[in-house]
């Protein structure tokens, strides 16, 4: 799956300081918005947003970002200029997120990894449960925009929380920066470019019986290969949901 998480941030800083370009406006659920036209924000707590998140996961689909503040429960809208190629999904979050990361010293970033739509018809059953496996992992330009905005954070609230998460259709997982992650001037991405599993587990594994399945088998390398993304710098966690 590949994804520019942050295209958006291109931009300078305080280029929001000349006004909202996109008013808010409240929506009932959460959903993917390609409207430049406004926000969407909803009232939801973690475990609703979260249900609301995996049920957009169910069949391929763009991807859509969101900050969750969990002292208002609230999710605002953050994502932009979504697309969807033959090789990959692209989404940029946009500098609206400064202003976020300047009022509040508590919050979470999420976005959606919906069922892959780049399995092609040559492909093995490996190959395909792969990229199901990808499904619930952050990609190296994940990691770059996590590292990106959490210093960014940091440098305003150094004592502050915040937290990066990835709702699939298999589950949660959170990743991020350890504090030696976090202690060094830069961290590397560079594992999340490889396949985190070999072969061989891939052969052994029960869910090569229906590769594109949800289900424990597939959590289980899920799990798998979330451990081994997992660094000094740099940790990654997966929790199912079924």
């Amino acid at each position: 799956m590949t994804l520019v998480f942050a295209a958006c941030l291109l931009a300078p800083a305080g280029a929001w300081a000349d006004g909202e370009p996109r008013p808010l406006r409240e929506e009932p659920k959460l959903t993917v918005n390609r409207s430049p036209a406004y926000r969407a924000v909803v009232q939801a707590d973690q475990t609703r947003g979260e249900a609301q998140m995996r049920a957009l996961c169910a069949a391929p689909d763009f991807e859509e970002i969101w900050a969750y503040l969990p002292a208002k429960k609230l999710w605002i809208e953050l994502g932009c200029c979504e697309r969807a190629t033959k090789d990959g999904n692209y989404i940029g979050i946009e500098v609206y997120v400064y202003r976020l990361l300047e009022q509040y010293d508590d919050l979470a970033i999420y976005h959606i990894h919906p069922k892959t739509a780049f399995i092609r018809e040559n492909y093995h059953d490996d190959k395909r449960l792969i990229k199901t496996v990808e499904e619930a992992l952050p990609s190296a330009e994940d990691i770059n925009a996590a590292e990106l905005i959490s210093r960014r954070f940091w440098a305003a609230h150094p004592e502050g929380r915040i937290v990066w998460r990835i709702v699939s259709r298999h589950g949660v997982t959170t990743y991020g920066l350890t504090k030696q992650g976090r202690a060094a001037k830069e961290v590397s991405a560079q594992a999340f470019l490889f396949d985190p599993l070999e072969a061989e587990e891939l052969a052994e594994s029960p869910a090569l019986a229906n590769p594109t399945a949800t289900g424990p088998a597939v959590n289980r390398l899920i799990a798998q290969a979330a451990q081994r993304l997992n660094s000094d710098e740099v940790f990654v966690r997966f929790r199912a949901l079924e």
